[in-house]
């Protein structure tokens, strides 16, 4: 039971992780207002076909 759960707190620990990451990478976008190289690309490419 304790290696269960010791199992299930680090995998939580792990998925906080990788949550807090995404949602500091969302909240620099926002601020910043920069886009990623994909999205320039498909806004070049729209832009161009308009």
């Amino acid at each position: 039971a304790v290696l269960g759960y010791n199992w299930l707190v680090r995998r939580n620990k792990s998925a906080m992780e990788d949550v807090r990451a995404f949602s500091a990478d969302v909240h620099s976008v926002l601020i910043s207002g920069a886009m990623s190289t994909s999205e320039a690309g498909r806004a070049a490419g729209a832009k161009k076909a308009a």
